[in-house]
């Protein structure tokens, strides 16, 4: 379903012979970071097919008012996949909305066969005025020989939740060739940020994949920002926000799938997906003055999927609220095909996964002094 999960085993971050210079600091002391303690089952596994094959990933969750919206990746059919969204009001329990496609419970929003966005997944929910935007990546569709152009970042609106349409001015966002995000840009996570809106997105360039010939600033995996100007126009920023370091194993073949949440204490709290390159995938922490870094790292994951669990083979792709003294976040979980394959190594046992989405918490602080 999600075409990005091969992006770490394409090609590995190649990263410069020489001891290179970070603008983060590293601070591994355990007790200065937030203990998060997880649910110990699935909280939602979003719609079934072909028996008990399921998926629901890349969840986005936003407060409106007394209800928690969440939309997610699923499939709209047993050959296409769009977003669903759901609704609950303890962020546990989920009750999905009217659908758009008939006999599929909840779905919101669905691709556009041989448009930029012949595949659509993952979501930025950001309530605005009267209306929900939604942000998703669009994927074109593969040619005949097995080849595409670079995703992009659209937008979709709603008045009430459910449907949404896709807005004429989609995409918001695409590939800069060459840059940092030549070969796909994906998994935005949109922000309020003055009078208008800001962003933090997945940004990949390897040369030979999706149309994209050179990487200026050579093969990598980042989180990339951008803002946007009062006439609605992005604009990208000009470095990464985030990038791989090789003095952090878990983030040595790059980052992704960030949630950038403002805290109540003024700073901006940064989640992101790490261990691209190994298994289990996990979810890591930044925190900083300004939404874009620098940053001060937590260079362990939040915690380690449990083995033999519905999180087996990785907790990552977050969605993170903070209120009332408390972050909860809800996160892609994948599974070792219920214990057949523990290596995760899904191709060589010849097995599919069950993607459900998983909810954790952790008390305000998230870093004490």
């Amino acid at each position: 379903m999600r075409e990005t999960r091969s992006i770490a085993t394409a090609a590995l971050l190649t990263l410069a012979a020489c001891a290179p210079s970070y603008p983060d600091t590293l601070t591994e002391d355990p007790a200065r970071w937030a203990t998060w303690t997880r649910q110990p089952e699935a909280r939602y596994r979003g719609q079934v097919f072909e028996g008990d094959a399921s998926l629901a990933a890349d969840p986005c969750v936003a407060r409106d008012g007394d209800l928690l919206r969440m939309a997610y990746t699923c499939p709209t059919s047993a050959d296409s996949g769009g977003l669903c969204a759901a609704t609950s009001t303890d962020g546990l329990e989920w009750t999905r909305v009217p659908s758009i496609v008939e006999g599929v419970e909840g779905v919101v929003l669905n691709s556009t066969p041989g448009a930029w966005d012949h595949n659509i997944e993952t979501c930025s929910l950001v309530p605005r005025d009267d209306r929900l935007e939604l942000y998703f990546s669009g994927y074109p569709d593969v040619d005949d020989a097995g080849e595409r152009a670079p995703s992009a970042i659209g937008l979709a609106t709603s008045t009430g939740g459910a449907p949404f349409a896709v807005d004429p001015t989609s995409p918001v966002l695409s590939a800069t060739p060459h840059g940092y995000d030549g070969s796909d840009l994906f998994s935005a996570s949109v922000f309020p940020q003055d009078d208008a809106l800001a962003m933090v997105y997945v940004g990949w360039c390897v040369p030979g994949y999706n149309q994209e010939t050179s990487c200026e600033h050579g093969p990598a995996t980042v989180l990339l920002g951008a803002t946007q100007g009062t006439d609605g126009a992005w604009t990208k920023r000009p470095t990464p926000v985030l990038e791989g370091r090789r003095d952090v194993p878990l983030m040595r073949d790059g980052v992704a799938e960030p949630a950038l949440v403002a805290g109540p204490d003024g700073r901006f709290y940064l989640f992101f997906s790490a261990g691209l390159g190994d298994t289990p995938r996990v979810t890591m922490l930044a925190v900083g003055d300004s939404p874009f870094g620098p940053w001060e790292i937590n260079p362990e994951p939040l915690w380690q999927p449990e083995p033999a669990s519905f999180e087996a083979c990785g907790a990552f792709a977050p969605s993170v609220l903070i209120e009332n003294d408390q972050a909860a976040m809800w996160y892609l979980a994948m599974d070792d095909c219920g214990g057949a394959c523990t290596s995760c190594d899904f191709a060589k046992c010849g097995c599919e996964p069950t993607w459900s989405i998983g909810h954790a918490t952790a008390p305000w602080p998230l870093v004490h002094p």
